[in-house]
């Protein structure tokens, strides 16, 4: 019950965070070196990176909710082990659906 609980909190946090990524690349923050790469790439490149970022985002998000999957000894697992690997989960999640955002953001400003 508890993991269900974590997990479902961890997914909750991470669907909150999206938008800012492509602002803060343009501003040449964090995914600046991706923005400038990917900037003069066709659309079809852009639109494939934005496929494989949001099916990793799926991958994580049902490793999140069904961890036992991919990790057959998880209920041996100590509590603090368990939110250390949520964690990079969720760190994952996070950096895919910030870069589907950087992609989307060069998509848009294209006009497409």
């Amino acid at each position: 019950m508890w993991i269900f609980q974590k997990s479902k909190a961890i997914i909750e946090k991470v669907k909150g965070k999206s938008g800012e990524a492509y602002r803060i690349a343009k501003a040449g923050g964090r995914h600046s070196g991706i923005l400038k790469t990917y900037s003069e790439k066709p659309i079809k490149q852009l639109e494939k990176a934005v496929s494989g970022y949001e099916k990793q985002v799926a991958k994580h998000l049902d490793k999140i909710a069904n961890p036992s999957k991919p990790i057959p000894n998880w209920a041996k697992l100590t509590p603090e082990r368990q939110q250390q690997i949520l964690r990079g989960w969720q760190q994952d999640i996070e950096r895919n659906r910030e870069l589907v955002d950087v992609m989307k953001g060069i998509i848009e400003e294209r006009g497409k």
